[in-house]
């Protein structure tokens, strides 16, 4: 991990496969002559990333990882990575001894934080599920090879060939930071109370439809940099600008929907009063224009991408 140094972690969200989550799904691999009783204790484990510019200065580096056990529970984890060293080559970075590294310690730390939570909780963990704790590293070979294959097959081109428009930033100097400081938090908790938290949506059909819409990866790098003190400006690239647009699209159609009463906790939680509401919807409104400037913003149905789980019933 020469020249990358870790950042900082963040649970994205932590799900239990039980009858109070009717809506979630459990897709783990389960081998061929496996019975019901074999799969609980299951692992699979995920792993996923994404990059972005710190202005000309060097990058970010983000890795999820995310851990399933068959009838039991799911935990998603965000490691940041970052460097800004003068010679850092991606090319360099994408091969074996430099990444296996970054994604060892990002995958260890989901999984302590995995037991954590569910000691924290009260739940015990499949006593048949102990070698999760210490993966072999040939599975950290295999968790690493699709990134090999994605990086130099797919995401080296698509970056270098916009590489432009990554490191050209935008900044949203129309209101001011205190009225964003309070109007990005809503935007980005009611889009996670749709997608993760609120059991009165479909949870699993949400977010399967709204990360076709805006990449899963690509959603979570615009929260952070929309919401975390660690960036202190709000500066987007051109990609970001157009999923900002499509959230805030998603979310004033939420809370002009007759949607409202599912989110009282959140506005409770952010302590914004029924006033400030009609006042952040109006600069969601704004906002989303000046972001779309002269595009136009593909339609998206948000009634059929946003269910409620009484529309399944």
């Amino acid at each position: 991990m020469e020249n990358v140094k870790f950042v900082k972690e963040h649970v994205l969200w932590l799900e239990v496969f039980n009858v109070e989550n009717p809506d979630l799904k459990e897709p783990v691999y389960v081998p061929p002559g496996y019975t019901k009783e074999d799969r609980r204790g299951l692992a699979e484990i995920l792993h996923r990333f994404d990059y972005d510019p710190i202005n000309d200065k060097g990058w970010h580096f983000y890795c999820y990882s995310t851990i399933r056990i068959a009838q039991f529970s799911a935990i998603s984890i965000r490691t940041h990575f970052s460097t800004n060293h003068p010679t850092f080559s991606w090319d360099r970075f994408f091969l074996p001894d430099s990444l296996v590294p970054v994604i060892k310690l990002s995958t260890e730390k989901a999984m302590l934080r995995f037991v954590r939570l569910c000691e924290k909780n009260g739940n015990s963990l499949p006593s048949n599920c102990h070698k999760i704790y210490t993966p072999e590293n040939e599975m950290y070979a295999w968790l690493t090879a699709n990134d090999f294959v994605n990086f130099y097959h797919s995401i080296k081109s698509i970056k270098e060939s916009s590489k432009e428009l990554y490191k050209i930033c935008f900044d949203l100097p129309i209101f001011k930071s205190k009225n964003l400081k309070k109007l990005f938090p809503l935007v980005f908790s009611v889009l996670d109370d749709v997608l993760f938290n609120n059991r009165s949506f479909n949870r699993s059909h949400n977010r399967d439809l709204f990360f076709k819409i805006i990449l899963e990866m690509e959603y979570y790098t615009l929260k952070f940099k929309s919401i975390d003190p660690q960036y202190p400006t709000y500066r987007f690239n051109y990609y970001d600008i157009i999923d900002l647009t499509l959230c805030l699209d998603c979310v004033i159609h939420l809370l002009e929907n007759n949607k409202l009463d599912y989110f009282a906790n959140v506005f409770k939680q952010l302590d914004i009063s029924d006033e400030e509401l009609i006042e952040y919807i109006s600069s969601a409104k704004i906002l989303k224009e000046k972001c779309l400037g002269k595009r136009n913003l593909k339609s998206i149905n948000w009634d059929d991408t946003i269910r409620l789980i009484r529309d399944f019933n």
